[in-house]
């Protein structure tokens, strides 16, 4: 994987998506179009926290059913700490 280039700079905090897939929770955001990281997100053992979907591509995000396929958690992430918290505490249920 590549390390730094000319549009971006990625420094020693850079972790890849193989790395990631250690983690037991990922957050999936949009930017100006799909969480692109949504799909990798859903074939990993990760628990995957992210806002309801606003955008729609072939993945069918609107589709997908909240605290079911992933965590919902608020637009302004205010309940991200406590749902991290809780699932974290409640294994069985992630």
């Amino acid at each position: 994987m590549f390390t730094s280039n000319k549009f971006m700079n990625i420094d020693d905090n850079y972790i890849n998506p193989a790395e990631m897939t250690k983690y037991k929770f990922i957050l999936s955001l949009e930017g100006n179009d799909v969480a692109t990281n949504l799909k990798w997100i859903m074939n990993t053992n990760s628990l995957c926290f992210m806002p309801k979907p606003t955008v729609e591509s072939w993945f069918m995000e609107g589709t997908l059913i909240p605290n079911f396929h992933y965590v919902l958690i608020k637009d302004d992430f205010s309940d991200l700490i406590n749902k991290i918290k809780y699932y974290s505490l409640n294994t069985d249920e992630s």
